[in-house]
C-alpha cells in the first residue's frame, strides 16, 4: 500500500506498507521532501528473532539486521522504542537501496545470528518506489 500525501505542514510525503508474510510484522518505507534519506519503521512484531524491551525501560537499543532483497543484502542498524514497540532506522534507503527494493521480489529481514525476522513479497513497490523519487528526488 502507498499513502502519498502532504503532511500537516504542506511538506510532500510518501509511505509504503506492507505486512509480514503470515502477519508476521508491518513494514513501512518512507521519505518527506524535506529529509535527508528515506526511512524505514518496523512494528506489529512478536516473534523472537528481535528482541524487544519492556515499555518503561527508559532508552532506545540498537538492532543490526540484513535487509535481503532477493540475493543481495544491506546492513540496516533497526532501533528499538520500547514505549512504542517499533523499530526505526532513518536515512538508510539511499537510491541503490530503494533500487533493489522496487526491482525485487522478495525482501527477508535476518538478525545477525542468521534467524529470519519475517519476509515480504515486495508486489508494488516499483510504484511506490515512483513516487518516492517523484517526491523526495532519489
Amino acid at each position: 500500500m502507498t499513502v502519498f500525501n502532504d503532511a500537516y505542514d504542506g511538506t510532500r510525503a510518501v509511505r509504503a506498507t506492507a505486512q509480514g508474510e503470515v502477519f508476521t510484522g508491518t513494514i513501512g518505507f518512507g521519505c518527506r521532501k524535506d529529509m535527508t534519506g528515506a526511512g524505514v519503521t518496523f512494528s506489529n512484531y512478536y516473534g523472537s528473532a528481535l528482541p524487544r524491551a519492556p515499555e518503561d525501560h527508559p532508552q532506545t537499543t540498537e538492532h543490526p539486521v540484513w535487509f535481503y532483497f532477493d540475493n543481495t543484502r544491506f546492513q540496516v542498524t533497526l532501533i528499538y522504542t520500547p514505549w512504542e514497540g517499533v523499530w526505526t532506522a532513518n536515512g538508510v534507503l539511499d537510491s541503490r537501496v530503494l533500487e533493489h527494493w522496487a526491482s525485487g521480489s522478495r525482501l527477508e529481514i535476518v538478525n545477525m545470528s542468521g534467524d529470519t525476522v519475517t519476509t515480504f513479497g515486495l508486489n508494488q513497490s516499483r510504484a511506490a518506489r515512483e513516487k518516492m523519487r517523484q517526491v523526495c528526488g532519489y
